[in-house]
């Protein structure tokens, strides 16, 4: 294709590399991007350290850190010569703190008066001259007056101030910044769910044509361009780009298999009047030719409501055809399968400048157990975000960059850059600053391979899932014990050879050993050797559980069992005797009311 074919990048300060690399360009901007209308979390022009607002107004002299090793030595110099040449008494203080003032004076007379630059051994002594003065007149018993000092010849503190403002802010900002990199790049929150490691991959992309004619018409085989392509090729949904970038993503020993299946509405008329029900048309933000926001027509269908009929022909498709793996979205033990609808709208029905998009906003959508993609003619298409003042335009021909986002949370619960979960606040919050590299979870840019970063947080949350499942088996098992009281009875139980306590321990150091080599390797980036240990952490955490409850129904009943009568002791014998007393008398002693003589 021209040049036409692909859209300008927005123009960043910061940058997501492939590697596990970023870089934040200080000297760049200002920049903006985000949402057009609504949102929040937009990166505005002040989100990163200003260096000229912070440093520009101080002077280059200022900003200088002198060396100031040689200023001190000096001033020890000049302290030995003003003592040896004065004759002072080592038991006069007040002599002694006279003579150090008068070193001091002369050092700041002659390094410190009029000073530029920040020196802060001219701030340390103007404390000390401070410190001795009032010290010298206590000595004295108040027979000296305080001296007479002048503090500026240690120099003006509003060089010092504004040094110092200037480094905290500027230091406040970079730290905000650099926070935010760590939440939304390096270890961004997950979807909500479980991603276990799965050895095997399967995913089945549906091409689901929505045109009048049989058969879909889209890019079915790769790198060809179908109906949306305008049969040239190079436009088009590219399942090989797809299966190209799911392969990187895999782990060693984990392998990937993707199958395509050429689907149409006509041919299940269930299946056309469940798209029908499901289609919506609303309005869309765009930036007019003013740059004013204005509004557009799109159709959307609703995730939710076309979810329900595609499950059906999912598992359709499984009964009659020749798969024999489990259920697709299920997440079993060792295979994982991930269906992929492909949407391709009907061209021929309305104008192809009204995109088809997925719940008003999305190329794709992960939902809970398949994928929806769809497919419009529009090659550049101004989406609801702008950068820089200009819309950031989606090429909705070719939806790869969208599938492969919405896979991969499907496998990993990788999120896009900008959401994130504030802990502090227990709510899901969206920052754009971070929303920037060459991949599919950017806003800014139009990449399609995933970063390295993104592999990080996949493999991550398979190691995590596990220890989150195994530490909740174990605290269930704990608490199941901790819920059963001890006993003298029980001790015998629980000390013969064949009690289930021995396997328990046993159990239980196993999985202590697994999370401690887990969490190891994940420390070092090693995901492979960290997945190796899911499925044994798992398993000995479900056999942890099931002998602490059988422990647990072990130890309940033994107290019922070998107490064949009940032990009171003497006092409980003497208070039951004192009530039984206390009752007779109150019987005796009552009143008793006289029944009247009728005659």
């Amino acid at each position: 294709g021209d040049g036409s074919d692909h859209e300008e990048d927005c123009m960043t300060d910061l940058y997501v590399g492939t590697a596990r690399a970023s870089f934040l360009d200080l000297s760049a901007g200002p920049f903006s991007w985000g949402p057009l209308v609504g949102g929040e979390g937009l990166r505005g022009t002040l989100d990163t350290p200003d260096v000229d607002l912070r440093f520009g107004h101080l002077s280059e002299e200022a900003l200088k850190k002198p060396d100031e090793k040689p200023l001190e030595d000096e001033l020890e110099t000049m302290a030995d010569d003003n003592f040896e040449k004065r004759s002072i008494d080592p038991d006069d203080e007040v002599a002694y703190m006279t003579a150090e003032l008068d070193v001091y004076e002369m050092f700041a007379k002659k390094h410190c008066a009029g000073r530029v630059t920040r020196i802060k051994l001219c701030e340390e002594l103007k404390d000390r001259v401070r410190d001795l003065n009032i010290a010298r007149t206590e000595a004295a018993d108040g027979s000296i007056k305080p001296r007479d000092q002048d503090f500026s010849i240690f120099g003006s503190d509003e060089v010092s101030t504004n040094i110092s403002l200037a480094h905290d802010l500027f230091l406040s900002e970079l730290g905000r910044v650099l926070s935010a990199y760590l939440a939304h790049a390096v270890a961004p929150s997950a979807a909500p769910g479980a991603f276990r490691y799965h050895q095997k991959v399967n995913v089945l992309v549906y091409m689901l044509s929505l045109g009048g004619s049989s058969g879909a018409s889209g890019t079915w085989s790769g790198r060809t361009g179908g109906a949306l392509g305008g049969g040239g090729g190079g436009g088009g949904f590219d399942a090989d780009a797809l299966r190209d970038e799911l392969k990187a993503l895999m782990l060693p020993g984990q392998t990937l298999q993707l199958s395509v299946q050429k689907l149409s509405v006509t041919d299940d008329p269930a299946l056309a009047v469940a798209f029908s029900s499901a289609l919506r048309t609303a309005t869309s933000p765009s930036l007019g030719p003013s740059g004013e926001v204005e509004a557009r027509r799109v159709h959307w269908v609703d995730s939710a409501e076309l979810r329900r009929q595609l499950s059906d022909v999912n598992k359709a498709h499984h009964r009659h055809g020749a798969s024999a793996t489990e259920a697709a979205g299920a997440r079993g033990v060792r295979t994982l399968e991930v269906p992929v609808f492909v949407l391709e709208p009907d061209l021929s029905l309305e104008s192809g400048d009204v995109p088809l998009l997925i719940d008003q906003s999305h190329q794709a959508k992960s939902l809970e157990d398949m994928v929806l993609v769809v497919q419009s003619a529009v090659k550049a298409w101004d989406s609801p975000h702008a950068c820089n003042g200009r819309e950031i335009r989606w090429n909705l021909r070719d939806p790869v960059k969208a599938a492969v986002a919405a896979v991969t949370e499907h496998i990993g619960g990788m999120l896009p850059s900008h959401i994130n979960f504030n802990i502090p606040r227990g709510r899901v919050e969206e920052d754009w600053l971070w929303s920037v590299g060459a991949h599919p979870f950017s806003a800014t840019a139009a990449g399609t391979s995933l970063a390295r970063s993104h592999h990080d947080a996949v493999h991550r949350a398979y190691a995590l899932t596990s220890l989150d499942a195994s530490a909740a088996r174990v605290n269930i098992g704990i608490a199941a014990l901790a819920g059963e009281d001890t006993h003298a009875d029980s001790w015998e139980l629980l000390q013969h050879a064949t009690s289930p306590v021995h396997a328990l321990m046993k159990e239980h150091h196993a999985v202590i050993q697994l999370w401690r080599k887990t969490v190891e390797a994940v420390g070092k980036l090693d995901f492979a050797e960290a997945v190796k240990h899911t499925d044994d952490l798992e398993a000995h955490a479900d056999a942890f559980l099931r002998l602490a409850l059988t422990v647990k129904g072990e130890m309940h009943p033994v107290r019922c069992t070998k107490r064949r009568r009940l032990r009171v002791t003497t006092l409980q014998v003497s208070l039951c005797a004192t009530a039984l007393v206390l009752l007779a008398l109150y019987r005796q002693l009552k009143p008793r009311k006289v029944k009247p003589k009728v005659n």
